[in-house]
């Protein structure tokens, strides 16, 4: 609805999209809402609804990326470079798209906590490491 997504992938059960929606809705013990005015339905705090966006986008990320048949599926038509060497994404196994580091990411923690994740210092200069701020960088080497 407010263009993070396209509802068709919401509707497919196999898409990352449709997975973190899942996550967020079901399984995510932090467990954020975003409060709407009973008038316009629309966002009353958007500061929330931007923090539940970054979580449900670093989401949508983490299945695309972690989960084996769906970047097989994505890797089918790969455009090579020149000098690159032809393969087949079936020959991909699970070990083979593992993160070398993944601490926190999908967890209770504030996406600030999640290894790779940057975000801005607080304003009072204290360490946002269990919030859930803007994500100002993503290192994921």
């Amino acid at each position: 609805e407010r263009g993070i997504s396209h509802a068709s992938a919401l509707d497919d059960a196999s898409s990352p999209q449709f997975q973190a929606l899942n996550w967020i809705v079901r399984d995510d013990e932090r467990q954020l809402d975003v409060p709407l005015d009973d008038e316009s339905n629309t966002p009353i705090d958007i500061q929330q609804e931007n923090v539940l966006f970054n979580r449900y986008a670093l989401a949508v990320l983490w299945y695309q990326t972690n989960n084996l048949e769906i970047v097989q599926q994505s890797l089918k038509g790969h455009v090579l470079f020149p000098g690159e060497k032809p393969f087949d994404p079936m020959d991909l196994t699970q070990e083979d798209i593992e993160w070398k580091s993944s601490e926190n990411w999908m967890s209770k923690d504030g996406i600030c906590a999640w290894e790779g994740v940057t975000c801005p210092p607080k304003q009072d200069g204290i360490d946002a490491a269990d919030e859930d701020l803007a994500v100002i960088k993503l290192n994921l080497t």
